[in-house]
């Protein structure tokens, strides 16, 4: 326990503010080494539970706050755990195993009787090194000839023979891998190599394909169609439609029952034997190949229940763990985002399976850590909207010296969030306060309007710093 502690003492104090912002004049404390977040940890028992009892925060957070370049005008209901507890777990990575995928597939999609590899053939790979050959034999005469204006739109990039037969080098590497054909082959079973590139695509008895692009992290995408294949949500048709976009698709009327295909979907994930999982949203959607609608029904969105947090939406990339302000503080570091599972579902049964980033619970840290006093995170929360949105409202000052920021604040959640612990495989889901935000409210506008944004903040609950995301602002 001592050397995990220590780990998410580093973790936690590191974790830097917010993304893309240069420091302001005012100070604002992001990662204090006195922060407590680790020594709050230390008390973790079995007893917390009992000893800390529910934590409460209000239901509601409604006030307009003055500062020198905005307002900041609260109106936001709270979600928050209905019993009041907030462990720590520690969670890892947990690609998924070719054993896994084909048991999947087998449930979702039995009996494949053919399939092909849509990749580049050995033939497809030779054409395309012949055609590099000639591009790079033209350009080194041309250099050698004193690069002559002669009316060729060339890369005027030095090359060199040594480039030239290193990357011939890799032609002939890819043609030893590269399969011989991409024809259909007989098949009774499902096969996905450990390592795969690019999709394969199985027939089955009904004519249909099913086109399975297994991810090298371990993540599965599968459905039927091709691999033009995606899902069209009703609600992005008619906001395309809604600024007449040249772009949008036709969308066809879903007259399945939304019940029955959430029930199908629940039922297809018992079959394949995930527990812990939960639904969280649905949406209504076409499944497309290309701008051929496959099938009308529902997208059935799962994520792992840790603890029962209010689930906010997964368009998040975890912190990183690094100092705002050092060199390598946006670059990426090891990742693992929320923990999904989507199911395309009809009456009929499930079409499609999209399972992102699947991770394990490694152990618990906290049976209900202590969360920072609301008034301190409240203090917290109007400090980083403050912070993140001073250097942007200077901007914007130098164009309309008359301008103040009417920043509207419509939700807030104490949610789950995955922090990074540097040097370890593992991940903390600690409890954060996901605070959404729209930082440009003018007087005449609102926020439906075409012009208007939503954004994030995310604070650290449990010691007020800054969580950094690749989002926000």
């Amino acid at each position: 326990m001592k050397k995990l502690t220590v780990l998410l003492l580093a973790g936690l104090l590191l974790m830097g503010a917010v993304a893309c912002q240069p420091t302001p004049e005012q100070e604002y404390v992001v990662n204090k080494k006195d922060s407590g977040a680790a020594a709050k940890l230390e008390k973790d028992d079995a007893e917390s539970v009992e000893a800390r009892g529910p934590q409460r925060v209000p239901d509601r957070w409604d006030e307009v706050y003055e500062a020198d370049l905005m307002t900041l005008s609260f109106a936001a209901p709270i979600l928050q755990k209905e019993d009041g507890l907030y462990p720590v777990y520690r969670t890892r990575a947990n690609q998924l195993t070719e054993a896994e995928m084909v048991n999947y597939l087998n449930v979702l999609f039995p009996d494949p009787v053919a399939v092909r590899q849509n990749l580049p053939t050995k033939a497809d790979i030779q054409k395309e090194m012949e055609w590099y050959l000639q591009e790079a034999q033209a350009k080194l005469d041309w250099q050698d000839a004193g690069r002559p204006d002669d009316g060729v739109d060339r890369d005027e990039t030095p090359l060199t023979r040594e480039e030239v037969n290193e990357e011939l080098a890799n032609y002939q590497a890819q043609i030893q891998k590269a399969p011989e054909t991409n024809e259909e082959s007989p098949t009774t079973a499902y096969h996905i190599p450990t390592g795969q590139e690019g999709i394969l695509v199985y027939r089955m008895q009904s004519g249909d394909t099913v086109i399975v692009n297994p991810s090298w992290n371990g993540s599965l995408y599968a459905g039927l169609g091709s691999n033009h294949t995606h899902v069209y949500p009703r609600y992005e048709y008619e906001e395309m439609k809604r600024f007449d976009d040249e772009d949008t698709l036709p969308y066809t009327p879903v007259t399945a029952d939304q019940k029955k295909c959430e029930q199908v979907a629940k039922d297809a994930l018992a079959k394949l034997g995930i527990e812990g999982m939960v639904l969280v949203e649905t949406e209504e959607a076409n499944l497309m190949d290309g701008r051929m609608c496959l099938a009308g029904g529902y997208e059935c969105l799962f994520v792992r229940d840790f603890g029962s947090y209010p689930y906010l939406g997964s368009n998040f990339e975890p912190a990183q763990g690094l100092t705002y302000g050092s060199d390598d503080s946006f670059m990426a570091n090891k990742h693992i985002n929320a923990e999904e599972l989507r199911l395309f579902a009809d009456e009929e049964g499930v079409k499609l399976i999209s399972y992102n980033a699947p991770k394990m619970i490694a152990g618990i840290e906290s049976q209900n850590v202590e969360l920072l006093p609301f008034d301190q995170a409240q203090d917290r929360i109007r400090q980083g909207l403050v912070y993140g949105l001073t250097r942007w409202a200077q901007d914007l000052k130098q164009n309309e010296p008359d301008l103040k920021l009417n920043v509207e604040i419509y939700r807030i959640g104490l949610t789950s969030y995955t922090l990074h612990v540097p040097g370890s495989e593992d991940y903390y889901e600690m409890p954060c306060y996901v605070v959404y935000f729209d930082p440009w409210q003018r007087p005449d506008s609102s926020r439906n309007d075409k012009t208007t944004m939503q954004e994030t903040l995310l604070i650290n609950a449990v010691d007020g710093s800054i969580v950094h995301t690749d989002y926000g602002y």
